[in-house]
């Protein structure tokens, strides 16, 4: 994902506006040591506890257990299992950040639009060969009721209806 200066720009912003320690303490209850902040046996990404800590200078956390670390951004991520634009977008809401939300990976939503759209060649494939195995299976049933060949057309709803009538009164 190519981010544009304008982007780069929110983000820089999104990290010095936003407190890690108060978006964590939202997963770990934080005590004060010194200048970090520590949730002993209590790290919201694994299961045995682990030693949570969250440096509020340089706005990073780390468990020193499951070695889960990262910045503001990889705490909303990973909890919430978020993409990067949606964490960054949640993060700007939570702390009351302006950012033009409508401009905000403007990029990246238009090629991900584009990416849900487009089908794979296996994909298609898949469809084509489903397709042809449907149009056999009502040509089959069809041939069966007594159609003959000039009857045969599977995109005719006239057809499929009468035949299905007929079926019925089998």
């Amino acid at each position: 994902m190519e981010v544009s200066m304008k982007e780069m720009e929110t983000i820089e912003k999104i990290k010095q506006e936003a407190d890690i320690v108060i978006l964590a303490s939202g997963y770990a209850t934080l005590q004060r040591k010194g200048k970090k902040h520590i949730a002993n046996h209590c790290c919201p990404f694994c299961s045995n506890g682990g030693c949570f800590t969250i440096d509020s200078e340089k706005q990073l956390f780390h468990c020193f257990s499951c070695g889960q670390g990262g910045d503001i951004f990889t705490l909303v991520m990973e909890k919430e299992n978020m993409s990067f634009p949606e964490a960054v977008r949640e993060i700007a809401v939570k702390f009351n950040i302006d950012v033009d939300h409508d401009e905000l990976f403007r990029k990246a939503k238009e090629e991900e639009k584009k990416e849900d759209k487009g089908l794979t060649q296996e994909q298609h494939d898949i469809i084509k060969e489903t397709l042809r195995q449907i149009a056999l299976t009502i040509n089959n049933c069809m041939e069966s009721l007594g159609y003959d060949d000039d009857d045969l057309n599977p995109y005719s709803a006239d057809n499929l209806k009468r035949a299905m009538e007929e079926a019925e009164e089998l």
